[in-house]
């Protein structure tokens, strides 16, 4: 068996769904860091802690910015994050591939 890690990153807080087959396990939630140094260890701890049990397979997520092949642009709630190639960063930190779409493009994937 195998895990995935379904992440959001919002302007005031960033949530980390852990999945498996058996569907989606644990939800944490924490405020988002206006640091994005500080907001990445945290999200990689989060998503270590879904992975502690079973091997990661991989990560999606959210973000509320434009981004372009996993890159941050014009964060509008989140400065300090534009220009961050965030699926990059985070891929390196979890040793999975990561997956980094904005956030209301995802909400509308799931609504259709």
């Amino acid at each position: 068996m195998q895990s995935y890690v379904g992440f959001d990153i919002g302007g005031t807080s960033m949530r980390v769904a852990c999945i498996t087959n058996d569907g989606i396990n644990d939800v944490h939630k924490i405020p988002t860091p206006p640091d994005p140094e500080e907001g990445i260890r945290a999200l990689t701890g989060l998503i270590a802690e879904c992975a502690k049990d079973v091997p990661l397979a991989g990560a999606a997520g959210g973000f509320p910015s434009v981004i372009a092949e996993g890159v941050v642009y014009r964060a509008p709630n989140l400065e300090a994050w534009s220009g961050i190639n965030l699926a990059e960063r985070l891929s390196k930190e979890i040793a999975a591939p990561v997956a980094l779409h904005n956030d209301a493009d995802l909400a509308a994937l799931g609504e259709a």
